[in-house]
């Protein structure tokens, strides 16, 4: 007997990080992972916000200690750190336990954030337009065919 085979369009995208090498995977034609994923590239772009926000109005504050140091510059990284580790958390939550750590390793550099988004988000895009593509073809009888 031949088995059944199914093709669920799981994507698998190798991963180069500083020369360091891993993979991480994700299926754009679950309805459910695209509205997680939809939701968290909101989430990371608000909380970008609140953070940059949050670091000008410390960052107004000019007095500094004894070393010419911000007096707040402990707080200043401690927000930059609670966004990143919030960021990993709720990427971790859509792709799967780890995937922070493939993507990012131990670093928490801001700027790693907006690059994933950025590379992920057009493979989603793609894949969903094909499918509401064929949702929008008014030829067809049924959603089956």
């Amino acid at each position: 007997m031949d088995g059944l085979k199914l093709n669920s369009g799981l994507v698998r995208l190798e991963v180069e990080r500083d020369g360091e090498k891993g993979e991480i995977s994700f299926n754009p034609s679950d309805v459910r992972f695209v509205d997680s994923f939809y939701k968290a590239r909101q989430t990371f772009l608000e909380k970008e916000e609140a953070c940059k926000k949050e670091i000008a109005t410390l960052e107004a504050d000019k007095r500094t200690d004894a070393y010419g140091m911000p007096i707040n510059a402990g707080k200043q990284i401690e927000v930059i750190k609670e966004f990143a580790e919030s960021i990993n958390a709720i990427i971790d939550d859509v792709f799967g336990a780890g995937t922070s750590e493939v993507l990012f390793g131990e670093s928490l550099v801001l700027d790693m954030y907006p690059q994933f988004f950025e590379g992920i988000t057009p493979y989603i895009q793609g894949v969903r337009a094909d499918k509401m593509e064929k949702y929008r073809d008014s030829g067809r009888k049924n959603v089956m065919h």
